[in-house]
């Protein structure tokens, strides 16, 4: 599929499927940039971080503060394995996957660290294509003029990866 199309919704998709579990792509800034939902998986939380477009701020903090992760490496806690999305060197986000019965343990390595290739590749083409990867700065200030974010902890968290960590608003 990836050299088929040049889309990544439908490789995430693809990549649910191959991986039986249903995911998330998230960008860099914890915006949910592509998704899988199979046929009968209901959970909350995970319907309305697609529905909103972005993952909770429970959910960005363990990204955050995980030594693995932090590290480029994978972390399973919660029954969700989180990864980050690296390509060029560049971090473009992270994949969250949804363990419903077990399995992903099994799948193995080789599996995980070409999937996670594939969509970083997608990621940074289309990231490249919006010359995204440097906007990420002026993103995060224009929502938060657009008073975007629900609380100023949200807002620390996403800047955390940019030059705006040293950055703080009064009102």
């Amino acid at each position: 599929e990836f050299f088929a199309q040049d889309d990544l919704s439908r490789l995430a998709e693809g990549a649910g499927a191959l991986l039986g579990c249903p995911l998330l792509v998230l960008d860099d800034t914890f915006h949910v940039a592509a998704h899988h939902l199979p046929l009968g998986f209901s959970d909350a939380v995970f319907q309305t971080s697609v529905r909103s477009g972005e993952i909770t701020y429970e959910a960005g903090a363990i990204i955050s503060r995980s030594p693995a992760l932090s590290a480029g490496a994978a972390d399973c806690p919660y029954r969700r394995r989180f990864a980050p999305l690296v390509s060029a060197g560049v971090r473009l986000g992270y994949l969250i996957c949804v363990d419903t019965d077990g399995h992903l343990e099994k799948i193995p390595a080789q599996t995980w660290n070409t999937v996670e290739q594939i969509l970083s590749k997608q990621l940074f083409v289309e990231a490249s294509r919006q010359d995204k990867p440097f906007e990420t700065a002026e993103d995060i200030l224009r929502h938060l003029l657009d008073g975007g974010f629900p609380s100023a902890p949200y807002f620390r968290l996403q800047i955390s990866g940019t030059y705006l960590v040293d950055f703080h608003p009064l009102a």
